[in-house]
């Protein structure tokens, strides 16, 4: 059984670098063109920050819980308070 590895791999062959340095893989401060965008509308996702989109993840993940936790905090909350009145719901 194998596991899945998470780690990045260290690339030793030059020309492969150079490769990836001619395709916009390297740093060089090149946008890709909008022939690739087209083509592959996520890869628009590789020019957000790090930064901004952790931020954004865990904004729509705590927004997520908290819709979702809501009701249940006010079952709770009814429930510790005595519970719902019959009279309430009486005519």
């Amino acid at each position: 059984m194998g596991f899945a590895s998470v780690s990045s791999v260290v690339n030793k062959n030059k020309k492969n670098d150079e490769e990836m340095e001619n395709n916009n893989g390297g740093d060089d401060g090149k946008v890709p063109s909008v022939e690739l965008f087209l083509k592959h509308p996520l890869a628009l996702l590789a020019l957000v920050p790090r930064n901004a989109s952790l931020f954004f993840a865990g904004a729509v993940a705590g927004a997520a819980a908290k819709t979702l936790t809501a009701p249940l905090d006010r079952v709770k909350l009814i429930m510790q308070a005595g519970g719902p009145s019959p009279s309430l719901y009486v005519n």
